[in-house]
């Protein structure tokens, strides 16, 4: 397994915004330079992949003119404007700490986290990509990883922290990891219902897992904190939902995955869901449970609604008539 790092979508965002505040201005060309770098490649693919946002030029014109124009954070801020506008104000104390970080040394110290709560470990190349200042968060597709390093969750009195930063990265591993398994797992299932099934429940599984063992919700935003305990005491209308979605299958109306991931918005129910789950079968089954789940997808559900007949939790199950008969105790 190789992990690379790359830092140069992050080493332009601070120049052009260093720029942008001691010239008031960022040339289109500028801009350009700085969308075809490799990690702002990944995150175009991802916002096209989830969502269907065009993140081109004339998005990032628009952007800076606005950030320029007034750099004040405000309560209807979109998430760009809000990331960019944090990236302007942290300029002056942010730069200096990254510029001796070892972010090579973070990664693979994220990777030694991961591995703790797969069945397998990680054998996949992967490249890493720091940003800054551009949406906020972590994201994952396919063997890349994005970390904007201005995400308010890795700050702890008013600094970077390290620790933080290593279980975000160690969360976008964990995915990948659980990805390989899921695709491996299904890639032998013939029964098509049982394959998307599988696939519905892959980020719940992985999800879930991630933030049990690896970033517990309360490291989210104060905002986001009250939306997850918003859902736990919503939880039985939330399983009401994903039953919907594997009544779908059943009754062969539910025709893409697209139709699920409304569930894993900033409503973050298909996130709180997830670690009900996990939770449940850790506490009720035992850790070699979950990772027998991850390593076998289609005992995830099996093993949830079995935690929840034993009655450690008093939680709603999943409705799999039709897909198996009984659960597994």
């Amino acid at each position: 397994m190789a992990v690379s790092v790359d830092v140069s979508a992050m080493e332009q965002a601070i120049d052009l915004l260093r720029l942008l505040r001691d010239v008031s201005a960022v040339s289109a060309e500028r801009l350009g330079q700085y969308l075809a770098t490799p990690g702002m490649s990944l995150l175009k693919r991802h916002l096209q992949r989830y969502g269907g946002i065009v993140l081109d030029e004339a998005f990032l014109v628009d952007l800076f003119e606005t950030v320029g124009s007034n750099p004040v954070l405000k309560p209807d801020d979109h998430v760009f404007l809000r990331s960019a506008k944090r990236g302007w104000q942290l300029l002056d104390t942010l730069e200096p700490q990254l510029r001796s970080v070892d972010f090579q040394a973070l990664v693979e110290r994220a990777v030694v986290m991961a591995n703790e709560f797969l069945p397998e470990q990680l054998d996949e190349d992967i490249t890493v990509y720091f940003l800054y200042g551009i949406r906020g968060t972590g994201i994952v597709l396919d063997k890349e990883i994005g970390i904007d390093v201005c995400d308010p969750t890795l700050f702890r009195e008013g600094a970077l922290d390290h620790h933080l930063l290593i279980g975000v990265l160690a969360h976008e591993l964990h995915h990948i990891g659980v990805s390989k398994h899921v695709t491996t797992a299904l890639a032998s299932v013939t029964d098509c219902r049982l394959r998307m099934l599988g696939n519905i429940l892959e980020p719940f599984l992985s999800e879930g897992a991630a933030y049990l063992y690896i970033t517990p919700p309360e490291h989210l935003e104060e905002g986001l904190v009250r939306q997850w305990q918003s859902n736990l005491t919503n939880i039985t209308a939330i399983f009401g939902r994903v039953n919907s979605f594997i009544d779908g299958i059943r009754q062969g109306t539910l025709s893409n995955l697209s139709e699920t991931e409304q569930l894993f918005d900033n409503s973050l129910q298909g996130y709180t869901a997830g670690y009900i789950m996990i939770k449940a079968i850790e506490d009720t089954l035992g850790r070699k449970a979950v990772l027998d789940s991850i390593r076998s997808c289609l005992l995830f559900p099996r093993f949830y609604n079995s935690a929840v007949e034993l009655g450690a939790h008093r939680l709603p199950q999943l409705d799999l008539r039709g897909f198996w008969e009984t659960n597994l105790n």
